[in-house]
């Protein structure tokens, strides 16, 4: 199965005071091949070498043109709505950290 996702509209991250859940609040286990998508537990099995080598060439591409604000990431466990906790295969985020709770955030 692939599964491609846009951020959702209760995404995760945005700032203290906010009723949604912190990006880093997981609903699974970091370092499992476990990730939450609209509330279900979905197991993701290890990439094969066609996807894993696709990856780690897109990894390289997207290093080489992101600036010293953005942070980027692969398979980083990332909380983005209150169903939703996934590791996608490349993640960009700010490298300032949140000014309310001085963790990760994501872009809004």
């Amino acid at each position: 199965m692939e599964v491609s996702l846009a951020m959702p509209s209760d995404a995760a991250g945005a700032g203290a005071g906010s009723d949604l859940p912190d990006i880093d609040d997981h609903l699974v286990e970091p370092g499992t091949r476990y990730e939450m998508l609209d509330g279900e537990l979905v197991y993701v099995p290890p990439s094969d070498p066609p996807h894993g080598e696709r990856q780690f060439q897109l990894c390289a591409l997207v290093a080489a043109h992101t600036g010293s604000d953005v942070q980027g990431a692969s398979d980083l466990l990332t909380r983005i709505s209150k169903n939703d906790d996934v590791a996608p295969d490349v993640s960009l985020y700010p490298s300032a950290r949140d000014p309310g709770t001085g963790a990760r955030q994501l872009e809004q």
